[in-house]
C-alpha cells in the first residue's frame, strides 16, 4: 500500500527546498564573477526556478479537494509563470567585464554595468 501524501505536507517540504534552494543559487551564481558561468546558468536557474514554482501549485491545485482547479485555469496559471520567466530573463544581464550580474528596473535591458559602467552586450544575457 502506498502511502498518500497530502498537499499540506507538501507545502511544508516545499518551502523548506524552496530556502535551500535559493540560498543554493545565490552561492552558484551570484557570488561567482565568472561572465560565462553566469551567462549559462542564470537564465537556467531562472527556468528551473519557475518550473518548480508552477509544478508545485498545480500539484496543490489538483490534489486538494477543497481547491479544484479548471484546466483553463491551469493554462492561465502555468502561462503567467512563463511569462515571468521569460521577464527574469530579459531584465538580467551579465557584465562580460566584470562578472556583475545586472537588473534593469524598466523592461529595457540596460546599457551600462551598474558596478563599472561598461557597456553591456544587449545580445546575450
Amino acid at each position: 500500500m502506498i502511502p498518500t501524501i497530502s498537499a499540506d505536507s507538501i507545502a511544508g517540504y516545499f518551502f523548506v527546498f524552496w530556502i535551500g534552494l535559493a540560498i543554493f543559487f545565490y552561492l552558484l551564481i551570484w557570488c561567482d564573477r565568472d561572465a560565462a558561468f553566469k551567462r549559462k546558468w542564470l537564465p537556467r536557474s531562472f527556468i528551473f526556478q519557475g518550473a518548480l514554482f508552477a509544478a508545485f501549485v498545480i500539484f496543490q491545485m489538483t490534489h486538494d479537494p477543497k481547491r479544484e482547479a479548471s484546466p483553463s485555469t491551469l493554462v492561465f496559471f502555468t502561462l503567467v509563470v512563463a511569462v515571468i520567466t521569460y521577464l527574469n530573463i530579459k531584465i538580467h544581464k551579465v557584465c562580460g567585464h566584470c562578472g556583475a550580474t545586472n537588473r534593469s528596473r524598466s523592461l529595457a535591458p540596460g546599457k551600462f554595468c551598474a558596478k563599472c559602467g561598461s557597456p553591456l552586450d544587449t545580445s546575450k544575457s
